[in-house]
């Protein structure tokens, strides 16, 4: 039971918050509500979650107890990279009533109280496919969130940096690519462009997403990263072959080259 009591900007719920993985995939949120929940704290997994236990939507549940003669609010930050948040609260006969999520998109939701009152809440969440997602348990202040954003946005900022930095690096020489290919109509310069154009964007968002605990943000690290990638090899093996001339000069390696590329387009359409 989490007692309401100084008011903080950020206050951590960690040791009173309880979680459930549905390995079955098939529950609903007032059938898992009847579950035994684990605490979160004794869950291993809670700052890096494994790959595998990614597929299994996972179950928040925390409980308040508002002492005070007004109605408390605030945002829950459950942690990153999600593609799907979905907020309930029980109600004292068991069951779940859907509660209003404002601007469930950036990675919050919002929770209420009323006064001289106890709510109980849980979180059905769904992982995004990601090596950087973790769990965790907040209760943002509403007039602290636009600062906690930025908090967590700015936290690598060498990283952020130097991903900027690659980025402008590969702009450059997109352009040069496209200059080339304007002046001279080789296509090899189109298709360098193209691959320099795909990794100064992969640069640019990674450094842009990075922290961000925003619901597109998880759908960058989960799919668009790994489409511009292989897009990206694909342009630049297409260039290897106009600039060597590979279907007259070596077909053996232009035919190892397209196979490449069926692989490639191949791997693009299972992941996704």
């Amino acid at each position: 039971l989490i007692t309401s009591g100084e008011r903080m900007y950020i206050t951590d719920i960690t040791d009173s918050t309880f979680f459930y993985i549905d390995s079955s995939k098939q529950l609903k949120p007032a059938d898992a509500a009847q579950l035994r929940f684990a605490p979160l704290t004794r869950f291993p997994g809670r700052r890096r979650v494994p790959r595998e236990l990614l597929q299994y939507p996972v179950y928040l549940r925390f409980t308040i107890n508002n002492s005070h003669d007004s109605a408390i609010h605030g945002y829950f930050y459950p942690g990153m990279y999600f593609k799907q948040l979905a907020l309930y609260q029980i109600n004292t006969n068991g069951e779940n009533e859907m509660q209003l999520i404002p601007g469930g998109k950036n990675g919050f939701v919002f929770v209420s109280v009323p006064p001289k009152s106890r709510r109980s809440f849980l979180l059905r969440a769904i992982f995004a496919r990601s090596d950087y997602n973790f769990l965790s348990a907040r209760i943002i202040q509403p007039d602290y969130l636009p600062n906690y954003v930025k908090q967590l946005t700015f936290y690598a900022s060498v990283r952020k940096m130097a991903g900027f930095l690659f980025a402008g690096v590969m702009l450059m020489m997109f352009v040069f690519c496209i200059l080339n290919y304007i002046a001279l109509k080789r296509n090899e310069f189109l298709y360098n462009g193209i691959y320099s154009c795909c990794m100064g964007l992969i640069m640019m968002s990674y450094a842009w997403f990075y922290n961000n605990p925003a619901v597109w943000a998880g759908e960058f690290f989960s799919h668009w990263w790994l489409v511009l990638l292989n897009v990206g090899y694909i342009f630049y093996i297409q260039f290897t072959r106009k600039f060597l001339d590979t279907a007259r000069q070596f077909p053996f390696l232009n035919k190892l080259f397209l196979s490449q590329i069926v692989i490639l387009i191949f791997l693009i359409i299972t992941h996704s």
